[in-house]
């Protein structure tokens, strides 16, 4: 079956994987890698769940890491369509 795009299924598979990484660098979540977490480490949180909530009230400034330590996560989505 050819293509639906009318280009190769690597490209499509290529594109896919550089969105996903795409986003996991927006949200500052590292690939996953089972070996780089050190025993007695909470785990973090993955990219579906961290798209799950948004935040709110945070501290505003100049260092946005502030804002987000500062600020509340809320689950579900800020959009109400």
């Amino acid at each position: 079956m050819a293509s639906p795009f009318g280009v190769p299924d690597e490209f499509i598979e290529g594109l896919l994987k550089a969105g996903q990484n795409l986003a996991q660098a927006f949200a500052g979540v590292p690939a996953a890698d089972p070996t780089s977490a050190a025993p007695g480490d909470a785990p973090k949180p993955s990219l579906p769940e961290l798209q799950a909530r948004f935040w709110i009230d945070g501290r505003l400034g100049d260092d946005p890491q502030q804002w987000l330590a500062s600020a509340q996560a809320v689950p579900g989505s800020w959009w109400t369509h």
